[in-house]
């Protein structure tokens, strides 16, 4: 059986990504499986010394937030799916997952920010599509464009 990954975070697009991975999904007869990855603040920021971040209780209030949206829209799909929680480098672990599974197609959100915020940031969108096998379906965040061009 085919594998669609599609990787969520906490944006306004993620909907429209879950939606588009649940289209996917029926097109291809597809198993769904659903990724979210938790990057640490420690290594965003590179916090040490003296600062205490607690990481798992933020990882764990975020969790939350993110799958009490998520699981309405993917149960009311009608169709089986697979939770999946990782830890790490974004773009990394999507690929790792997808080459784990054997992934036919990654669904990704952009969050719109443009090419300096993405360089400096850095982009999972990009870096998915350059470390995957497969193909990547890369669905643009309009709620950016609405809220930037409104």
């Amino acid at each position: 059986m085919s594998v669609i990954a599609v990787a969520i975070d906490t944006s306004p697009a993620t909907p429209t990504v879950i939606e588009r991975g649940i289209e996917q999904a029926r097109w291809a007869s597809a198993e769904l499986h659903v990724i979210h990855v938790f990057r640490p603040l420690t290594s965003v920021y590179g916090v040490e010394g003296p600062y205490v971040v607690e990481d798992a209780s933020i990882q764990e209030a975020e969790l939350e937030r993110l799958w009490d949206m998520a699981t309405p829209i993917l149960d009311g799909s009608g169709l089986d799916w697979v939770r999946v929680d990782r830890v790490g480098h974004p773009a990394r672990e999507i690929a790792g997952h997808a080459r784990d599974v054997g992934a036919d197609l990654v669904v990704v959100g952009t969050r719109g920010r443009g090419e300096i915020s993405s360089l400096l940031l850095g982009s999972t969108s990009h870096g998915v599509i350059h470390d995957v096998d497969c193909d990547v379906l890369v669905v643009k965040n309009h709620t950016a464009d609405t809220v930037e061009n409104g």
